[in-house]
C-alpha cells in the first residue's frame, strides 16, 4: 500500500497496516512504541505510517483499501 509499493528508492514513506491480536487500547499503544522503535532502528531514518485496526474501534474505508491494495508482509 502506499507510495513504496513499486519498491522505487526514495520515492515516499512506508505505510503498514496492521490487525493485532492485542485490542486493550494500553497493549497497541506500547506494541506500537515498541514496534516503531525497532523498524526506525533496522530501517534507519524514514517516515513509517503504521495504521492499526482494533476491531473493537470504528470500521474506516481506508482499513478495505490498505487490505485490497497492500502487499502481505
Amino acid at each position: 500500500m502506499g507510495s513504496r509499493r513499486d519498491d522505487q528508492p526514495r520515492c515516499g514513506d512506508i505505510d503498514l497496516y496492521i490487525e493485532p491480536e492485542k485490542q486493550a487500547a494500553d497493549d497497541i499503544v506500547n506494541a506500537r512504541f515498541k514496534a516503531m522503535a525497532e523498524l526506525h532502528l533496522t530501517l534507519g531514518d524514514q517516515k513509517i505510517d503504521l495504521l492499526i485496526n482494533r476491531r473493537q474501534g470504528p470500521r474506516l474505508d481506508i482499513y478495505e483499501i490498505a487490505k485490497a491494495t497492500g502487499i502481505r508482509l
